[in-house]
């Protein structure tokens, strides 16, 4: 595992904040013998593919996002998990995971918005899925957290990409 920490500007961002309610912009980062992501936050914790924000707070959460791939339940669709794990349970609590694929102009929201909500709990996932019908695409998965407890609110958005897009290698098609 890598701890890179870094503030970059990444165009097309707004400033957002990472769990410990530091304002930044989004980044790309390429770490030599690290899993690639694309994401949001104060610290960047790389591993195994999975893109998260690790920051200041009283439950000790942690947001992950991992890469865009085609689902290992069922083979024709592309999937992406967000989840929020803490180290004590947290008073309220939501994520939401969407889906984009990479078009000729840009990126376009595709498929379904996996939303959770709940309260007093310690993990909880979000999925998002979308069946391309046999289309090669690259994919961006946007993870939105939030906590909350008492007069404390802080929220998180991290980002991850499919691994082509990352490497620069072939879009991911599934069947």
């Amino acid at each position: 595992m890598i701890m890179i920490s870094f503030l970059a500007n990444c165009p097309g961002r707004k400033h957002l904040n990472d769990f410990s309610g530091v304002k930044l912009r989004a980044a790309r980062r390429i770490a030599a013998g690290a899993a690639i992501s694309i994401m949001c936050a104060a610290q960047v914790l790389l591993s195994g593919g999975a893109a998260q924000a690790v920051g200041a707070n009283p439950w000790g959460c942690g947001a992950t996002v991992d890469r865009p791939h085609q689902s290992y339940t069922n083979p024709h669709v592309v999937n992406v998990h967000a989840d929020l794990k803490c180290k004590t349970r947290v008073p309220r609590y939501s994520i939401r995971i969407s889906l984009y694929r990479s078009r000729w102009w840009g990126w376009e929201k595709i498929g379904s918005t996996g939303y959770k909500s709940g309260a007093n709990k310690a993990k909880d996932r979000a999925v998002a899925n979308w069946a391309p019908h046999g289309a090669c695409h690259h994919y961006e998965a946007v993870g939105e957290f939030m906590i909350a407890g008492g007069s404390k609110k802080i929220t998180s958005t991290v980002y991850n990409f499919d691994t082509g897009y990352i490497t620069g290698e072939n879009e991911l098609c599934v069947k």
